[in-house]
C-alpha cells in the first residue's frame, strides 16, 4: 500500500483523483438504480405469461365441460371418480408444467439481466485506472453467484402455494360429484316423465290431479333435458370464480417475491461498489482535513478548490 501524501501539492493531487473516483462511483449507483427500475418494468411481461397460463387452464376446463357434461355421455357421468380423474389430467397436468416453465423463464431472465449488468460494470472499471476501480474489479471477480436452483425453488414454491390454495384435488372431486348429481337428477326426471306419459295414455286415468298427465310428462321431460346443460353452465361459472381467486393469489405473491429478488439482485451488485466507494469517501474526508491543517501551518488560507500549482507558487 502506498504511503499517504505528505505535501500540500500531493494532497491536492490525490484529492482530485479521489473526486474522480467518487464521481465514477456515483455514476455506478445511478446505473444500478436504473437497473432495478428496468427489471421492475419488465416484470409485467412475466406476470402476463402466468396470467395467460391461467386463461389457458380455464379454457381447458370449459372444453372439458363442453365435451363431458352432455346428454350423450349421461351414463359415464355416474362414474364420479373417473370424471374427477379425467378432469384433473385434462386441466391440471399441462397447467402445472406450464407454471414450471414460467418459473424457469423468469429465473433465467433475472440471472441473465444480472450477468449483463455485472459484465457492463466490469467493462467500465477495466477502462479506468485507479485504486477504486482495482478494488471494484477484485470484488467483481469474487462475488458473482449464478444460483439458478435457488431461484427456481423459491418461485416454484410460490406457484405451488397458490395451487394449494386453489386445491386442485378438491376441484376435481367437486367436478365428479357435480357430474354424478346432474346425471342422477336427469335420469330421475326422465323416469318421472316416462311414468307421467304412461299415465297420460292410461285408459284408467284421464287426469293427474288437476294437471293433465301429458303436461306433467312434457314438463318433466323438458326439465330433464335442461339438467345437464344447466350443470355445465354452473360448472363453468364455478371454475371462472375459482380461477379468478387463484389468479389473484398467484400474481400478487409472484410479484412480491419477484420484486424482492430484483431488490436483492441490485443490492448484491451495490455491495460490490459500496465498500470501495466508502473507502474513497473516507480517504477524501481525511485528506481534506489534512489539507486544512497544512494550510494553517503554512500560514495560508487555501480554498477548497485551489489547484496544486497555485499552492506551489505561493510562499509561506
Amino acid at each position: 500500500m502506498s504511503s499517504p501524501p505528505a505535501s500540500l501539492a500531493e494532497i491536492e493531487k490525490r484529492l482530485s483523483e479521489l473526486a474522480a473516483d467518487q464521481e465514477l462511483g456515483n455514476r455506478f449507483e445511478v446505473q444500478l438504480a436504473e437497473y432495478g427500475k428496468k427489471l421492475t418494468s419488465e416484470l409485467g411481461a412475466h406476470l402476463t405469461d402466468l396470467d395467460l397460463t391461467l386463461h389457458r387452464m380455464e379454457g381447458c376446463g370449459y372444453a372439458f365441460f363442453d365435451e363431458t357434461l352432455t346428454v350423450s355421455h349421461l351414463i359415464n357421468l355416474f362414474d364420479q371418480q373417473s370424471i374427477g380423474e379425467e378432469y384433473d389430467g385434462f386441466v391440471w397436468a399441462d397447467t402445472t408444467n406450464e407454471l414450471d416453465r414460467c418459473v424457469e423463464d423468469f429465473a433465467d431472465w433475472l440471472l441473465a439481466s444480472e450477468m449483463k449488468c455485472w459484465q457492463k460494470l466490469r467493462s467500465q472499471v477495466e477502462d479506468e485506472d485507479s485504486r477504486f476501480t482495482v478494488m471494484v474489479n477484485e470484488r467483481l471477480e469474487q462475488r458473482f453467484d449464478y444460483d439458478r436452483s435457488r431461484l427456481f425453488a423459491v418461485f416454484r414454491g410460490t406457484t405451488r402455494d397458490a395451487v394449494e390454495i386453489f386445491d386442485a384435488g378438491s376441484e376435481s372431486k367437486q367436478v365428479g360429484e357435480a357430474a354424478r348429481n346432474a346425471a342422477t337428477n336427469a335420469v330421475f326426471l326422465a323416469i318421472a316423465a316416462i311414468i307421467a306419459l304412461g299415465t297420460a295414455f292410461s285408459s284408467q286415468a284421464a287426469t293427474f290431479g288437476t294437471v293433465p298427465p301429458g303436461a306433467v310428462a312434457f314438463g318433466l321431460g323438458a326439465t330433464a333435458a335442461c339438467v345437464i346443460p344447466y350443470a355445465r353452465r354452473r360448472a363453468k361459472k364455478m371454475l371462472h370464480r375459482r380461477v379468478g381467486t387463484f389468479r389473484e393469489h398467484l400474481l400478487l405473491d409472484f410479484r412480491r417475491q419477484a420484486e424482492t429478488e430484483i431488490t436483492l439482485s441490485a443490492k448484491k451488485i451495490q455491495e460490490i461498489i459500496e465498500v470501495p466507494l466508502r473507502k474513497v469517501c473516507e480517504e477524501h474526508s481525511a485528506l481534506a482535513a489534512r489539507r486544512e491543517e497544512l494550510a494553517k501551518l503554512d500560514g495560508s488560507d487555501v480554498p477548497s478548490d485551489l489547484k496544486p500549482s497555485d499552492v506551489e507558487q505561493e510562499g509561506p
